[in-house]
């Protein structure tokens, strides 16, 4: 199979009109000088930076980095909460907490009173809407 198959559509499009050009330049030119004209018709240098720049643009939100940075200092934020509860997941704004033991499920109910206005003051308004609290690692909080 040939490559031109696994192509985007933008990409087929982009060597139709060369082969277009290139059928025209011939006829004007002759073969022997369409090949080195071509280059002079053809689109401009596109800068693979501003692709993964997109491409992070995508990956990369304001949710994600939030969740990382927290996940990475969760003792200064949690303070000594954070012996309690860990990070474990956030999903549309719900910050799952994970707890070892299913007797601090209601010991720690009233935690999102203590640490969702230390989140909004680090990380912004909006991003951490709400905190439920699960047992470690029987909450299905994964992005799909």
């Amino acid at each position: 199979m040939s490559d031109t198959y696994r192509l985007s559509y933008a990409r087929k499009k982009e060597l139709f009109e060369r082969r277009k050009r290139f059928g025209l330049l011939s006829d004007w030119y002759g073969e022997e000088f369409a090949r080195t004209e071509i280059a002079a018709h053809t689109s401009k240098v596109h800068s693979i930076s501003a692709d993964i720049d997109e491409l992070l643009g995508e990956v990369v939100n304001k949710e994600n980095q939030a969740y990382v940075d927290l996940a990475a200092n969760w003792k200064t934020v949690g303070g000594a909460m954070a012996q309690l509860a860990t990070p474990g997941g956030l999903r549309d704004g719900v910050l799952y907490l994970e707890v070892r033991h299913s007797a601090l499920l209601r010991e720690l109910h009233n935690i999102s009173e203590i640490i969702l206005p230390k989140l909004a003051e680090r990380y912004g308004d909006g991003v951490f809407k709400e905190i439920k609290l699960v047992c470690g690692g029987r909450a299905n909080y994964s992005r799909r």
